[in-house]
Order: structure tokens, then C-alpha cells, then sequence
């Protein structure tokens, strides 16, 4: 008689993230830290070899994951902090009009992403990662940085 168990594991992972709540698509430029940088592009987790672009579109009503970690002990704005010395939007909007975030400072926006973790939207995210022969229970810490029309001073 064979008995063969395997055993589940959970894998947590915390992400933080840009929503564009505009009607206009934007232009988002990410200056991370040196020791995250890797030529034209950033390291974009602290699993696996997840390297993005420091430059990307972002469509109407959609959103970006601009970092990952497994290490759980973050508030959303910590982690920004901790990874990207600032951010830049150029929201296209009002003759690309340009947002700029840094920890100790923002321009032409009412809340700073840095200074506050309540303006950040958290949903957990309970799922299942398949891969060839099983699938591995994930549970993900999703916070995403809304950037709404009625925020952006003009």
C-alpha cells in the first residue's frame, strides 16, 4: 500500500499599485531607488526575477501593479517609500498637466501617496496559482493608489 500526502502551502504577497480613475489615459513615469534599478528597467518584486518598466501607459479605468513582496509588515505608503525615491503622472489632461509624488512632497494633487496609507483602496484577494500538477492557495494584499478627476488641482 502507497499513501502519498501533499502538503498545501499558502503563499502571502502584498502589492501596491496605480488605478487611473480619470476618462483620459496618462503617462506614468516610477524613479525607484538605485539599488532596484537594473539598466531601462526596475526590480518589481522581491520574488522570482520580476523586472517592469519604469515608464508605462495607463488606459481609463485601469490599473497597474508597480510593486510586489512577499514581506507582509508594509503600510502601502511605507512601501512606495521604501522602494521609489518619486512618481511622476502626466495625465494629459489640461495641456498635460503633470503630478508629481514624492515622500515630502506633491504637486498638483491633493493627497500625497507617500504620507498617507488611508487613500489607498486594500482589497484581499483569496485565489489558487495553478501549475502543471497542483495548485498552490495565494492570498494577496492588493492596495492600489486611486487617481480620481475631483483630486487633481489645476
Amino acid at each position: 500500500m502507497i499513501i502519498a500526502s501533499c502538503k498545501k502551502d499558502t503563499y502571502y504577497e502584498l502589492r501596491i499599485g496605480i488605478t487611473n480613475m480619470t476618462n483620459k489615459d496618462f503617462q506614468v513615469t516610477l524613479f525607484p531607488k538605485p539599488q532596484y534599478i537594473h539598466g531601462d528597467l526596475y526590480k518589481s518584486s522581491t520574488d522570482g526575477g520580476g523586472y517592469s518598466l519604469m515608464e508605462f501607459s495607463l488606459l481609463s479605468n485601469d490599473s497597474k501593479v508597480i510593486y510586489s513582496t512577499t514581506e507582509l509588515d508594509y503600510a502601502p505608503n511605507k512601501l512606495l517609500n521604501e522602494v521609489f525615491d518619486s512618481l511622476i503622472i502626466n495625465t494629459n489632461i489640461d495641456s498635460a498637466l503633470i503630478i508629481r509624488f514624492k515622500p515630502y512632497l506633491v504637486d498638483n494633487y491633493k493627497t500625497n501617496m507617500y504620507n498617507n496609507s488611508t487613500s489607498w483602496t486594500y482589497k484581499m484577494i483569496d485565489t489558487h496559482e495553478k501549475t502543471n500538477f497542483t495548485s498552490n492557495h495565494v492570498v494577496i494584499y492588493d492596495y492600489k493608489f486611486d487617481i480620481k478627476n475631483d483630486s487633481i488641482i489645476k
